[in-house]
């Protein structure tokens, strides 16, 4: 895969990650309040970290940690998903 491919690809999950996490997030945050925060927290410190890990030169299974960003930038997309879902089947309520 060319450079510009990569960049772009990762530009695209970067950006649905985001998009994915600000709209699930006040919905999960008003139906499970105490527990929503440092699990949201907790998140942006493993894709920070992942992602510090995975694009410096000198990193070492690159490879491999590159697939473990990925499955976390895939994380808000399923939560968001599965709360939509859960929200049309009426487990969870729409805070609203």
């Amino acid at each position: 895969m060319s450079k510009s491919r990569k960049f772009l690809f990762w530009t695209i999950c970067y950006m649905l990650s985001f998009l994915s996490l600000i709209t699930v997030f006040p919905i999960l945050l008003f139906a499970f309040y105490p527990y929503t925060v440092p699990a949201v927290a907790m998140y942006v410190v493993i894709v920070v970290v992942f992602s510090m890990l995975s694009f410096r030169k000198s990193a070492i299974k690159r490879n491999i940690i590159k697939r473990i960003l990925f499955g976390a930038l895939l994380v808000p997309i399923i939560v968001l998903i599965t709360t939509l879902v859960s929200i049309e089947l009426g487990w969870l309520r729409y805070p609203g």
